[in-house]
Order: structure tokens, then C-alpha cells, then sequence
């Protein structure tokens, strides 16, 4: 748990960085004033971040390590429909593809 505070803590401090380098930081911060888009922002970053972190660890107290962690890996896969459903992004041949690839490699791997 402490490792995932630590990560996070640095990703913010480089954010952080990459915004007052870049110009950003003062832009980020006016949007960050709405309060209706702030309290969004604070529960996705509560359920996606923490809820997908203890996820993760209960998949991997009832299954086997390795089964758990390469479901873990195959995240992108997961969103891919989402993306197509909620963002309205075209699924193109090279990412159907890249899928059938990753899900045959599961297969394989859970089959072994």
C-alpha cells in the first residue's frame, strides 16, 4: 500500500513540474475551481485508483498469482469496448488484432 502512495506522490510531483514548465499549471487550476467537475474528479480518482488497486490484491488473495497478474496486464483490452461504447472511438483492424492476440495468449497461459 505504502509502495502505491509512493507512486502516486511522484506522478502528482512530475505533473506538477511538467505543468509549471510547460505554462499549464495556472489553467489547471481555474478548471479545478468548478466544484461539480472537482467532485468528479475526486470520486474517479477514488474508485479507479484505490477501487482498482484493493481489486487487484483481493484478485490476487483468491487466485493464482500469475493468472491475476496477467488479467491485471490485460487492462487495455478491457477498455478497448469501453472506449468504442462511451468515447465513441472507431475500433480499427490492427487493435481487433492486437485483442485476439492478447486474449489467446491468456488462454494459453490459463490452459497451461
Amino acid at each position: 500500500m505504502q509502495e502505491t502512495c509512493v507512486r502516486m506522490l511522484v506522478g502528482a510531483l512530475g505533473l506538477a513540474l511538467y505543468g509549471l514548465f510547460a505554462g499549464k499549471l495556472r489553467a489547471w487550476f481555474s478548471e479545478g475551481r468548478d466544484a461539480r467537475l472537482a467532485g468528479s474528479f475526486l470520486f474517479a480518482v477514488c474508485v479507479v485508483t484505490f477501487g482498482g488497486f484493493w481489486l487487484s490484491l483481493l484478485a490476487i488473495k483468491h487466485v493464482d498469482v500469475a493468472i491475476a497478474t496477467t488479467l491485471n496486464s490485460m487492462e487495455p483490452v478491457f477498455v478497448l469496448p469501453l472506449a468504442a461504447i462511451f468515447l465513441k472511438e472507431k475500433i480499427r483492424l490492427p487493435q481487433v488484432i492486437g485483442t485476439l492476440a492478447a486474449l489467446a495468449g491468456v488462454i494459453v497461459l490459463c490452459n497451461a
